[in-house]
């Protein structure tokens, strides 16, 4: 039984570590392509301006899970891609409030507004600029993830975790040969008091 939980243990750490190894290279790879860092379906980024204060605020980190454009409701937190040329986010995600749906020869069209912004969006949200539902809104996690946003820093992450693996790979090779020569040295002991015990009943 306790080698059965062993081997579960193991196969556990080593796909959070495929996990975790898969998401900082995903994060790493988005920040010189500029797509948004995605998993198994759920966007996240980093909200950039006040827009939607005081529901989220600067920094905070959202994550939106795609869904069809017909799954959203009124009311709803939404992520999208920004269309309008004369906006100085073009092209940039954006993270606003769903306060009207229309139906367009026979295409879904959202109105979307900041809770913080006097009017609503300039332009409507159909499925081509869609990016998806907003399911998590944290500060904590946000600002956490900010203090790491730069190049240099990530650089500097990268940096330290090699550095503990390889202390790590290290440190365990030490041990691991150590455990090893005790192991010889044991072995030889019990073989001399085994020869020892022959001659000895020899005579």
């Amino acid at each position: 039984m306790k080698k059965v939980l062993k081997k579960i243990n193991k196969i556990f750490q080593a796909i959070i570590c495929i996990f975790i190894i898969f998401l900082f290279i995903n994060s790493l790879s988005s920040l010189f392509t500029k797509k948004i860092p995605s998993i198994l379906n759920y966007n996240f980024f980093i909200v950039q301006t006040n827009s939607m204060e005081d529901t989220i605020k600067v920094n905070d980190l959202v994550i939106s899970k795609e869904c069809k454009i017909e799954d959203v409701k009124e009311n709803d937190i939404i992520s999208f891609i920004c269309i309008d040329g004369s906006q100085a986010v073009v092209n940039q995600v954006i993270t606003h409030r769903v306060i009207k749906i229309e139906i367009i020869d026979n295409e879904i069209y959202l109105t979307t507004k900041g809770d913080n912004n006097p009017i609503s969006d300039t332009y409507k949200v159909n499925k081509e600029n869609f990016v998806g539902r907003v399911v998590v809104i944290s500060s904590f996690l946000g600002n956490i993830i900010s203090l790491f946003s730069s190049v240099k820093m990530l650089i500097i992450i990268v940096v330290t975790l090699l550095s503990l693996v390889i202390m790590i790979i290290e440190i365990k090779k030490y041990i691991d040969n150590k455990n090893e020569k005790i192991r010889k040295e044991k072995l030889r002991e019990e073989i001399l008091k085994e020869i020892e015990s022959e001659i000895d009943n020899g005579k």
